[in-house]
């Protein structure tokens, strides 16, 4: 069983690498808001199709790495109430983490609600842009 050292250090790892995808998402969100923009003064019905699609995309994946960053945080509370469960004292942060948690919750599409709104907004920004005349 690992340490409770060793599990912020694989959290952290997880984060990290998530923080790189979020930048790459993020830059194509920008994308997708220019190429909105773009497509919704143009009549071209392909590239507004075209550019819809893209936008859909974009926002998927971003509520992909919204929900991986929930199912890391849930899994690394799963790990510390195992080790706390072992008779291992665990930190105050551990068991904060632990209570705002859903310790082993399985991976999870659907956002919280903030995250939602959230995503709702971007879309809306997106397919109005688009679709709906200035």
């Amino acid at each position: 069983m690992y340490t409770e050292i060793e599990l912020w250090d694989l959290m952290w790892s997880g984060m990290l690498a998530t923080s790189g995808f979020f930048l790459a998402w993020a830059f194509l969100l920008w994308v997708s808001l220019r190429a909105a923009n773009i497509a919704g003064d143009s009549d071209n019905m392909i590239s507004k199709v075209a550019v819809t699609a893209f936008c859909l995309v974009v926002v998927w994946q971003i509520n992909m790495l919204v929900g991986q960053v929930e199912w890391i945080v849930n899994g690394i509370s799963g790990a510390f109430v195992a080790l706390q469960s072992q008779g291992t004292e665990i930190s105050s942060g551990a068991l904060e983490m632990i209570a705002v948690a859903n310790p082993g919750a399985a991976y999870n599409y659907m956002p919280d609600v903030v995250n939602g709104i959230f995503i709702l907004a971007i879309l809306v920004m997106q397919i109005t842009t688009i679709w709906m005349k200035k």
